[in-house]
């Protein structure tokens, strides 16, 4: 057998389910359906709701895995025991279902020290969550209790416990140095001995029951730590194979004996497919158990896999359930389990009800107490019988241990039957006031009058109509006694259910009686005798009309009983009184009383269907008036009458309550009695005990007051529907139909906790609420505001507290909503206020926000301030917990919106700014966030946009994590956005209020413009790109750490221009000089700690004349070269940049650059003949400024300089020098063409002209 799947039921609604398969323990969670309507077991299971899967360090022992729910149905645990001997136990919270995240759970694991190393499992056997026992292949048994720390409730703990076996000498054998011949033999299997159902005795011992590979049973007791005795199974179980490899264990609950049920298998040798059930005694004292039965599973080659005892602990019912498997395919077999052997049959003959009393039980078995009785008295007579067993065996020698435990019950049974015999011997009769009582040896019995008896006493007619409907009622009640009756009782029965199921529909009461007696005509042999009956009928009924029908009005009064016109024949006040009743007596009455209501029940079948009959037959000696009066008056009369005793014989069968003996009649006649007397006069006292039956009210209470529901909602809605205090002024009616309402409740609590279907719960409290709203109207009608408004107080209190939760909201709902019909808005008693207030409560509890909104507005209409902040507050919580943060936003909050406005104000600043918290009212983030859209939806941008701006500053200390900084990234954006809304005519700026520090008294207030938010943004952008570097350093970090950060941990990708980018763009938000950043970055890359590609990016994105001499000055001062695209950059960066760059060049003596600068950048190049003639004609000079100081101190230090190794610069000093020469030349000639021109335009003669055409001559550029 292995155990390697099971499951358990969690709080009643679902099924947790378990696989073990290798290092892994698989968990799934099924909704548990109703047993009435759930799927047979060949149809697929529903998906399971929840999953998970446990990974172990080793595989699991068998029998190592088992589930249980906490006492206090809190948790769930999972108990396992692997095959490296750890033992581990996982807890998972059950509040408010079943949860297998990690959050949730809880778990603990510990190893095993007391088995040696060489020792593995062969058997665990799980008691409860907390304790194990663990049998080793060494014979060893082991009890473990596990301890954990449930969620920090109690300390975790571990403890291991060796169970000794005292039952042999071993211990003898080696303590003289001798070895054990027998090699211990493996646990095989392990189970715990239950408690006897019945047993009260103090011990509080718990036994372990072990079965060893040698097919011996053990006893091991934890009180004792040991084994008390044991039993060799080999001779019951009849394997063939000298050990058994696999085995099962499982005991029966039983109110009288042990029963246990055990499979042995081997895998050597082929065994019996078979499970056995021994039974007999199994004490710390005593073992001694025998075959009963053999469950023989046919299939050849079969293995056991599993089985189960299922049904209720009444055995009548159980089934033994096995599932085996074979090489071809599975076999499921199904045994009924019932009560074998002499031990339970004469047990239960011998305490049979009524059989025997206790005195008599106690004088037979010879018990000096008189105080033992009831389960006491059970086990003293198995004590008893057991000794003489035991007895009889020895002295009479007998092998057949059966047949002397037969015997000796019987010896028990004959006597007790001889001692109750001999007690109730009659020795005389005697009558006291006209009622007969019989003298028993030790017993007095009453003989109470026959029903006829009684029911002549209440007679009124005529002496010549009673005797003719006696005579009538004599003839049709024998001929209709064998009729069926079952549909009739049962149509009935379906008038008083129909507040219990939904599809339930009540049938005609007359047409089920017209087929039960055409039923009974029809396949009955009674149909052949009906010409007889009307024979005899036709004289009594052969008058005319007005006889005919005075006979059968006659007929039917004798069966009204109880009602108004019977009244007079009540007992009277003035009847002799007895002294107090006893139990006896009043059980006494009670049957008598069952006996009348059956007689009368009898009466009424025969008399209807009589009447029915007639009805449908119309036999020609019955006037057509008398049929008329029959269809008309005797019918409908007599089908009410029908109701009556119907109602009253199931209510004579109803027990008191579930655990005591006592009828509910019985009980209610005792409690009701006020001088706890019965009438002498028999007929009297039964009659006196119907009528006082027949005060519904009083039984009604009385029953209410016992908490039996199902019997309250018959008594109420019979006597509903058929009251009997004619001047009923409504009270109670109310009363009743209250009471109807308490009882339709408490149907729908069973039914919720019995797993019934949705629909049929749902209508149980329909049915309720709706005579919940009857009293009201009556409460309404006959009493004073006051008193409706307080009943409207309980019931609604009454419903809150023992409705099913999950259905409780919404009947309570209906109510209140029908209740407003009978309250005023100007009610001066506040019950309007109460309504609307827990319409909005319960709304909210059904997410219903549209009605909860418009209870809201009617709550802020007759409440008081704090009440109206109260619901505001729970309204926009709420709302928030269940993410409708539409409704909040879409609502038209009206007077109310800065109530709503306030509350999420406080609640942002009174919560965690932390982003795995689930509940959203509890998380500043989703808080903030609503009161932005709120206030977006209200066209107040400002406010939104200082409620994202309040996200930032508060997630800012966090701001280390990329899913923070994200955050407060989109809350800038939005902030940033949305401020831009805001018309140009007004300030687009809002005040934000900086925290409280511990130097500083006051909060100083800022003004937070469009520009702060978007240097902020550039910061979070900057620092987002930071993130993987350096997070744990990003809180609080300025905008100029996060510049240099920036640059410090680019890398040359694709996206480092970007980055530079972004650098830049916060350098200048934070009005930081750039040339800072290029000067750090500068001396990075001089260093060779940076890159050139970064240098390059950064001046590009800067792209200022002043970041370019800032590298430069920075390379120069780190004596490192300058790259050439620098100095080019540099020069094309403005128009003076190559003077700035002459200038750093001479500072820092760099004179080669220097010349080379001069020589490309300051001395002008292009000295070409258009270049003359477009200076010449110029107006103005052509002059090129140049740095004159500049280049003479150039030449000057190129001059000082000295040495072969400056040849280089030499000449290009020289070169210079020419070049300036060429220039100075050029310029000079400019000025005097142009001169010589101005001259000529001021004179402009003709001999001039001549003379200039004619004396000038051809030359060439170089000639000049």
């Amino acid at each position: 057998v292995e155990n390697l799947a099971g499951g358990c039921i969690v709080r009643k609604a679902s099924f947790v389910s378990f696989r073990a398969i290798g290092k892994q323990v698989f968990l799934w969670e099924h909704t548990a359906g109703d047993s009435a309507t759930a799927a047979p077991v060949t149809t697929a299971p529903p998906p399971p709701s929840t999953s998970l899967a446990i990974q172990l360090p080793e595989s699991v022992a068998r029998n190592g895995v088992s589930v249980f729910e906490s006492a206090d149905k809190q948790y769930l645990s999972v108990c396992i025991v692997t095959a490296a001997k750890t033992v581990h136990r996982f807890c998972y919270k059950l509040d408010p279902v079943l949860n297998f995240a990690d959050a949730a759970r809880d778990e603990v694991a510990f190893a095993m020290t007391s088995l040696p190393l060489q020792t593995s499992i062969s058997s665990v056997c799980w008691l409860d969550e907390c304790n194990v026992v663990v049998g080793g292949d060494n014979g060893a048994v082991l009890a473990i209790n596990v301890g954990l720390s449930i969620f920090g409730h109690s300390a975790s703990s571990f403890h291991e416990v060796p169970l000794t076996d005292h039952s042999v000498l071993q211990w003898v054998w080696e303590g003289l140095g001798f070895q054990p011949t027998n090699k211990p033999q493996p646990i095989i299997a392990i189970a715990a001995v239950p408690d006897l159902v019945d047993d009260d005795s103090a011990s509080s011992d718990t036994l372990v029951v072990t079965l060893s590979a040698d097919l011996v049973l053990r006893v091991w007791s934890y009180e004792h730590q040991s084994c008390l005795c044991n039993q060799s199974l080999r001779p019951h179980l009849e394997l063939a194979a000298a050990a058994a490899d696999l085995a099962v264990l499982h005991f029966i609950p039983s109110s009288t004996d042990v029963r246990v049920l055990v499979h042995a298998s081997s895998v050597t040798h082929p065994s019996k497919n078979e499970i056995v059930l021994l039974r007999g005694d199994l004490t710390s004292k005593v073992l001694d158990l025998d075959v009963v039965r053999r469950y023989v599973v046919p299939a050849a080659a079969a293995r056991l896999v599993d089985f189960v005892v299922v049904g209720p602990s009444s055995t009548s019912s159980q089934q033994l359930v096995s599932v085996w498997r074979s090489v071809a395919e599975d076999f499921v077999y199904v045994f009924p389990i019932s009560r074998t052997g002499p031990k339970s049959y004469y047990l239960d003959r011998l305490f049979a009800p009524n059989r025997f009393s206790a005195e008599c039980i106690r004088h037979a078995l010879s018990a000096a107490s008189t105080a033992v009785s009831g389960a006491a008295l059970r086990r003293l007579a198995l004590e008893a019988v057991h000794r003489e067993c035991q007895d009889q065996a020895r002295r009479e020698k007998q092998t057949d241990a059966n047949a002397v435990r037969v015997a000796v019950w019987l010896q028990l049974l004959q006597k007790c039957t001889k001692l109750w015999a001999v007690e109730n011997i009659p020795l005389g009769v005697a009558s006291i006031q006209g009622s007969l009582v019989l003298l028993r040896r030790n017993h007095t019995s009453i003989l109470f009058p026959s029903t006829r008896a009684i029911i002549a006493t209440t007679g009124s007619s005529s002496s010549s109509v009673h005797h003719d409907d006696d005579e009538l009622s004599a003839l049709i009640t024998p001929f209709f006694a064998s009729f069926s009756h079952r549909d009739v009782r049962a149509a009935v029965l379906c008038e008083w259910n129909v507040d219990l199921h939904v599809d339930l529909t009540s049938p005609s009461l007359l047409d089920t009686l017209r087929r039960e007696l055409q039923r009974g005509l029809v396949h009955t042999n009674q149909g052949k005798s009906l010409p007889t009956l009307l024979a005899r009928v036709a004289p009594i009924l052969a008058g005319d009309a007005t006889a005919q029908s005075a006979v059968l009005t006659a007929l039917v009064d004798n069966l009204a009983l109880l009602d108004a016109s019977s009244s007079s024949s009540s007992p009277s006040s003035s009847a002799t009184a007895a002294p107090p009743s006893s139990t006896d007596l009043s059980l006494a009455l009670h049957r008598m009383g069952a006996v009348v209501v059956h007689d009368m029940l009898a009466a009424t079948y025969a008399a209807l269907g009589f009447l029915s009959f007639l009805d449908d037959a119309q036999p020609s000696f019955v006037a057509p008036a008398t049929l008329q009066h029959i269809s008309t008056a005797l019918l409908p009369r007599g089908l009410a009458l029908l109701r009556k005793w119907v109602f009253y014989q199931w209510l004579f069968d109803q027990p008191s309550s579930p655990d005591t003996p006592a009828m509910l009649v019985q009980a209610f006649a005792r409690h009701d009695d006020d001088n706890d007397d019965v009438q002498l006069n028999l007929a009297t006292a039964v009659l006196d005990l119907l009528h006082k039956v027949h005060d519904l009210p009083a039984l009604a209470s009385y029953v209410h007051a016992t908490r039996q529901h199902d019997v309250v909602r018959v008594v109420v809605r019979y006597a509903l529907q058929h009251p009997t205090d004619p001047d009923d002024d409504g009270a109670v009616t109310m009363y009743l139909t209250r009471l109807l309402g308490d009882a339709l409740v408490a149907e729908a609590v069973v039914a919720y906790e019995l797993n019934h279907e949705r629909r049929h719960i749902t209508h149980i409290l329909a049915r309720a609420v709706r005579s919940y709203i009857t009293v009201l109207e009556l409460e309404h009608r006959s009493t004073t505001t006051a008193a409706a408004t307080s009943q409207l107080y309980e019931i609604t209190g009454h419903l809150k507290e023992t409705a099913p939760r999950p259905y409780a909201a919404k009947f309570i709902l209906q109510l209140l909503h029908a209740s407003l019909v009978f309250h005023c808005s100007d009610d001066v008693t506040g019950a309007t206020e109460f309504i609307w207030y827990n319409v909005f409560k319960l709304a909210l509890t059904e997410r219903l926000y549209d009605e909860a909104h418009v209870a809201l507005h009617h709550v802020v209409a007759r409440a008081n301030s704090a009440t109206v902040d109260e619901c505001v507050r729970h309204f926009v919580l709420q709302l928030c917990d269940a993410g409708r943060v539409d409704v909040v936003v879409g609502f038209t909050w009206g007077a109310l919106d800065a109530k709503v406005e306030d509350v999420l104000q406080w609640q942002a600043a009174n919560t965690h700014a932390n982003l795995t918290i689930k509940r959203a009212s509890q998380s500043a983030v989703s808080v903030l966030r609503l009161l932005y859209s709120f206030l977006v939806k209200r066209a107040r941008f400002a406010a939104a946009a200082q409620a994202m701006h309040a996200l930032f500053v508060r997630l800012e200390p966090d701001a280390f994590h990329v899913d923070v900084l994200r955050v407060q990234r989109d809350a800038l954006l939005a902030a940033t956005n949305v401020l831009a809304l805001v018309p140009a005519s007004q300030n687009r700026w809002f005040i934000h209020q900086e925290p409280k520090t511990t130097n500083r008294t006051t909060d100083p207030l800022r003004v937070v413009t469009a520009s702060d938010l978007r240097r902020e943004l550039l910061i979070v952008r900057g620092k987002l790109k930071l993130v993987g570097s350096s997070a744990a350093a990003l809180a609080g970090q300025s905008g100029s750490e996060v510049v240099s950060l920036l640059l410090k941990h680019l890398t040359p990708d694709g996206t480092m221009a970007t980055n530079v980018a972004l650098a830049v763009a916060i350098a200048r938000a934070i009005d930081m000089d750039v040339k800072v950043v290029v000067r750090a970055v500068a001396r990075d890359f001089a260093y060779s700690s940076g890159t050139e590609s970064l240098l390059q990016a950064l001046l590009r994105h800067a792209h200022s004349p002043d970041a370019y001499l800032a590298a430069v000055d920075t390379l120069l001062q780190s004596h490192a070269p300058l790259p050439t695209w620098l100095t080019d950059a540099a020069v094309a960066a403005g128009p003076l940049t190559a003077v700035a760059l002459l200038r750093l060049y001479l500072d820092h003596g760099v004179l080669d650059e220097a010349v080379a600068l001069a020589i490309d950048h300051l001395v002008p190049k292009d000295l070409s003949q258009p270049a003359f003639q477009q200076a010449a004609a110029a107006d103005t000079s052509p002059k090129h400024w140049m740095p004159y100081e500049l280049l003479d101190k150039l030449l000057g230090a190129c001059d000082t300089v000295g040495g072969d190794d400056v040849a280089p610069l030499q000449h290009n000093a020289t070169r210079l020098k020419q070049r300036l020469a060429e220039y100075f030349q050029y310029v000079h000639v400019v000025d005097a063409a142009a001169s010589i021109r101005r001259q000529h335009e001021r004179r402009p003669t003709a001999s001039s002209i001549s003379s200039t055409t004619t004396s000038s001559t051809p030359m060439t550029w170089s000639t000049n």
